[in-house]
Order: structure tokens, then C-alpha cells, then sequence
């Protein structure tokens, strides 16, 4: 696998020194090679323990042939619950726009 780019990363907060982080991350999607991961970062007081939502970003990997660098088919994400499947459908919508904007 390797990262072929990050997108719709949206900056909602700072995190400062003394504040811990919180990743949260899980796939949105498959595709024949590639995957979509969702990733969710939280600031958490180091006081309080408040969370607050720092950062989201949508990263897509793209599985590697490890002999011929060329990309490989990967196994098939079917989510669960509706949230999941929320997400399925929206990363299909952001695949989309990515296309349109290159």
C-alpha cells in the first residue's frame, strides 16, 4: 500500500502544547486497488479531558504490487451499520469530484 493523497482535509482547531491527540481512522471504501480511509482527530484537555474535533481528512491508499509496482487488486469493504454506510456512499461522491477537478 502507499498514500496517494490526502483529500477534503479540513482544519477545524488548533491543538496546543500540553493538549493530548485522539486519531480515529476507518475505512470508507474499496475500490478494485484502492481504499478510502477516513481520518478524525480530536484535542483532548490534558485538564478537563474535553474533546474537540482538531482535524478530518479523507486518505487514499493504493495497493502495490510488491514485483512490478503496479497496482493489485484488494479485498472488498461491505460496512455494517449506517453510519458506514453513509460514508461508503459519500467516498463513492468524493471519488467523483476528484475526477471532475483533474
Amino acid at each position: 500500500m502507499c498514500c496517494l493523497l490526502w483529500a477534503d482535509v479540513y482544519f477545524l482547531a488548533p491543538i496546543y502544547v500540553g493538549q493530548h491527540v485522539h486519531l480515529s481512522a476507518h475505512v470508507s471504501r474499496t475500490w478494485s486497488s484502492s481504499m478510502e480511509v477516513l481520518v478524525h482527530v480530536q484535542g483532548v484537555d490534558g485538564y478537563s479531558g474535553r474533546r474537540f474535533d482538531a482535524c478530518t481528512a479523507a486518505l487514499v491508499f493504493v495497493s502495490l504490487d510488491k514485483q512490478t509496482g503496479k497496482p493489485s487488486p484488494i479485498h472488498t469493504y461491505s460496512p455494517r451499520t449506517e453510519d458506514r454506510i453513509k460514508h461508503f456512499h459519500m467516498a463513492e461522491i468524493r471519488k467523483q469530484r476528484r475526477k471532475l477537478l483533474h
